[in-house]
């Protein structure tokens, strides 16, 4: 073989290699990703830790409160996903069980966080199969 025919087969082998290891470290990276929604959660942490970080809940308050929100947890995501005006509604109904446990200044940051939620721009429409 002369040197042109070696060096064609150099860059055909590394350019072949590039290609082998992309493909293996993209679905590595993608698998640490997108692992923390397999576990149970919809979102890196579940409604319920996110009340409490913005409510700030005393432990009382978090015992009476948890089971309502893990009860409104999955319809509130399964919703949004659908139809983002009936998940509101769900929350709605769920703000209004847990009001009775919070004190001024926890139903002024629920709603602060709420009015925030309202007002994100709506999700992006997911890819559709091609057919």
């Amino acid at each position: 073989m002369d040197i042109k025919t070696k060096s064609v087969l150099l860059i055909l082998l590394t350019f072949s290699l590039g290609i082998i290891s992309g493909f293996f470290l993209h679905s590595i990276i993608m698998e640490r990703e997108f692992r923390p929604m397999d576990r149970g959660n919809h979102m890196p942490f579940s409604l319920s830790q996110r009340m409490d970080d913005i409510l700030e809940l005393s432990p009382e308050q978090k015992q009476k409160i948890d089971p309502i929100i893990r009860k409104y947890d999955d319809k509130i995501h399964e919703t949004v996903e659908r139809n983002r005006d009936l998940g509101m509604g769900i929350m709605d109904s769920m703000t209004i069980e847990i009001k009775p446990f919070l004190s001024d200044k926890q139903k002024n940051l629920l709603r602060d966080e709420i009015y925030h939620f309202k007002n994100l721009p709506p999700p992006r429409p997911q890819p559709q199969p091609m057919q």
